[in-house]
């Protein structure tokens, strides 16, 4: 209510499969928490982090009953979900890929059939509950380098496609949001990820589509002491280049804080 008194959008942000950042926070949840109800869901990851289990059928129901919940029951104006699908290929998953994956020959299939499962039915729940509610996510800015996918960027940097088995190039063709926002946080450059060479792939990704494209930007690496990154130059060059594009219907900051506490920036915004 307040956000809409001031003209502003308001959107709900969720990260569907985390549980809890470590074990000291995940025995702090509630009794009555799904994660400690269904303990069998959960699954502790080597980096010390707890998720839920994404290819287990229960948890992709919870996680669309919740996010339907917010949809159905507040005023807002989008969901919006961030950068966590799969942690990485080490997931422990096997017992569960045994049960449910049937029809898959490898592991890898299966996940992102997972994680594509979940997004398609979130938008469809969410166009049946509130046609004019907005969908959309925020992965990490590479689906695919060009050597290891044809359609890939060529770039040389973490494969989302590969490492967290989120086919985000999928679901910009199949029309499964209204906007898909890459976390594009490297600079103009960069050796193994160029944000240029970024910026023009997924323009390209989202070209002849319905999908909206927001370029999320890294702000907070603005003010650094030295390098590229030092002052707001390099901020100035990456919205210049975006501007080329008319695919690019325009950028979200990480994060306000830095905006605020960097004099330049705050200013030139």
């Amino acid at each position: 209510q307040t956000c809409h008194e001031y003209g502003i959008e308001c959107y709900a942000w969720i990260n569907p499969y985390r549980v809890a950042m470590n074990k000291t926070a995940y025995n702090a949840l509630a009794s009555s928490h799904p994660a400690k109800d269904h303990p069998e869901w959960v699954v502790a990851h080597t980096d010390g982090r707890y998720y839920f289990d994404p290819g287990i059928p229960q948890v992709q129901q919870l996680v669309l009953d919740g996010a339907m919940e917010i949809v159905e029951n507040y005023d807002i104006d989008g969901l919006h979900m961030d950068d966590y699908f799969y942690p990485d290929a080490s997931f422990d998953d096997a017992a569960t890929f045994a049960q449910y994956g049937a029809g898959f020959e490898n592991v890898g299939d299966w996940r992102r059939d997972n994680v594509n499962r979940l997004v398609k039915k979130l938008y469809d729940e969410i166009k049946s509950a509130k046609k004019n509610v907005q969908f959309g996510i925020s992965p990490a800015g590479i689906w695919a380098n060009k050597s290891s996918m044809a359609t890939g960027s060529n770039t040389n940097g973490n494969e989302t496609y590969f490492s967290h088995f989120a086919d985000t190039r999928k679901w910009v063709k199949e029309g499964w949001l209204d906007y898909i926002c890459p976390q594009i946080y490297w600079e103009i450059g960069h050796a193994k990820a160029d944000y240029k060479t970024l910026a023009n792939w997924w323009a390209d990704t989202v070209k002849g589509t319905s999908v909206k494209l927001y370029i999320g930007m890294a702000d907070y690496q603005a003010g650094a002491k030295s390098g590229v990154w030092k002052g707001i130059d390099e901020v100035k060059r990456q919205l210049a280049l975006n501007a080329t594009r008319p695919e690019i219907k325009g950028e979200a900051h990480f994060r306000y804080r830095f905006i605020r506490d960097n004099i330049q920036l705050f200013d030139y915004y």
